[in-house]
């Protein structure tokens, strides 16, 4: 089975023409798109402005600093949400794996494809059970088996290959995540050597010798991760890799760091 191939892009809107002079930069054309309620541009495959903030969607979102970033995420067609009527994002609750795994692999379809196509074309793939403790039975199965198909994760354990669905997922794992995910996007594979810098050190809790180390330091060089401040770097602000990453803090990542948007 072939991965999916980035789809052709072209140019279907002609409005705002100035802003689309930042395309330049990038080696594919642009694309000006509107989802049902947002008007935003791509170039490459990423998004680099939103034209028309999304509404707000999610009922509980009221003084949240990434409340935009999260109905982002409705609006894309990636996130509905922890609760139908109302809708409610429930951003302080903690993101587990296999919820993770959606967010990821829906913003990486929705990067290639558009709004609300976050599976590939054509239906999941068939394929044979990766995971030990992720049987085809699981709701997430398919999400969660593309994370492994797109090498994004290897899982928790390499032998016996497991993927512990039901763990939180950290703040170290995110920025893994979002990374390998920002690297398919771009270039088809998410194993791709990616620059970072070296100095200065952006977090006082990550150093050089860290895991995390790359991660962490390229995401907050693209002002992905929110803490200490966009481009606050280095920061105060601890980075607490090994703490549970909240469900409004996962969405800058993913809309940042995966679909591209850095606007707001």
């Amino acid at each position: 089975m072939h991965k999916p191939n980035h789809p052709t892009r072209r140019l279907r809107r002609r409005q705002i023409m100035g802003i689309l002079a930042i395309a330049a930069m990038w080696p594919a054309q642009a694309l000006a798109q509107s989802s049902p309620t947002t008007e935003y541009i791509r170039a490459g495959g990423r998004l680099i402005a939103v034209l028309h903030m999304p509404p707000a969607y999610f009922t509980d979102l009221s003084g949240q600093p990434y409340a935009n970033d999260a109905n982002l995420l409705h609006d894309e067609g990636i996130s509905s949400g922890c609760q139908a009527s109302p809708p409610l994002f429930c951003p302080a609750s903690g993101l587990t794996r296999d919820e993770m795994a959606v967010f990821i692999v829906a913003s990486v379809y929705a990067a290639l494809q558009g709004p609300g196509q976050v599976a590939p074309v054509g239906g999941w793939p068939s394929l044979p059970q990766y995971f030990t403790d992720v049987p085809p039975s699981n709701p997430y199965y398919h999400w969660i088996e593309q994370m492994k198909y797109l090498n994004i994760t290897g899982g928790c354990q390499a032998s016996p290959p497991m993927y512990c669905p039901t763990s939180p997922t950290t703040n170290g794992e995110m920025a893994v995540f979002t990374m390998a995910a920002r690297e398919y996007v771009l270039t088809g594979n998410a194993l791709t050597a990616f620059p970072y810098p070296t100095t200065p050190q952006c977090f006082p809790d990550v150093a050089s010798t860290d895991v995390y180390f790359k991660f962490v330091q390229g995401l907050a060089q693209l002002n992905v991760i929110p803490y200490g401040g966009w481009g606050a770097c280095p920061s105060s602000t601890q980075f607490l890799e090994g703490n549970a990453i909240t469900r409004i803090q996962a969405a800058p990542y993913a809309v940042r760091g995966i679909l591209g948007d850095q606007s707001y």
